[in-house]
């Protein structure tokens, strides 16, 4: 009896590991790598997407993501209804950046956020990838109730 019963629980178990875990939508780091100065909004794609503020969000690489070097980044946030050639939006709200590995159950030290008042960005610096695998680039906006987070899954070299 004890046996069946363990056959059973093996069986079910077996049934729902493949699909009990999704792959990760990872972004391709070819040719993201820009002068943030050059970038033209128009060529912005959403990268992170906020439905509950109705912004959406572009990341452009100063660097590309590598391990244990700085990869700073430029984050840029617009109203989406209005498309990616918009003005950008500042947040008035919390704005926090967190870099975590999801397979591995950490996260790596904390980034330093610095609005540019002239353009409406923010540059991402101290953005420290501690090992190559699969990383999140998480942003969160907003406070409390309206707090509102997406992220950007990567595969660091």
């Amino acid at each position: 009896m004890i046996r069946l019963a363990l056959s059973y629980a093996a069986l079910l178990l077996a049934l729902q590991l493949p699909t009990g875990c999704a792959k990760a939508d990872y972004v391709d780091l070819q040719g993201t790598v820009t002068d943030t100065e050059d970038a033209k909004p128009e060529a912005r794609s959403c990268d992170l997407r906020f439905p509950a503020h109705g912004l959406c969000a572009s990341l452009v690489w100063k660097k590309a993501p590598a391990k244990n070097v700085d990869s700073p980044f430029t984050l840029s946030f617009w109203k989406e209804a209005n498309g990616p050639a918009s003005a950008n939006v500042k947040i008035d709200d919390a704005l926090a950046v967190e870099l975590w590995m999801d397979s591995m159950g950490h996260g790596s030290a904390p980034v330093e956020i610095a609005e540019n008042t002239k353009t409406s960005n923010y540059d991402i610096t101290r953005v420290m990838f501690i090992m190559a695998g699969d990383w999140s680039v998480r942003v969160t906006i907003g406070s409390g109730a309206e707090k509102e987070r997406a992220a950007l899954y990567l595969l660091v070299p």
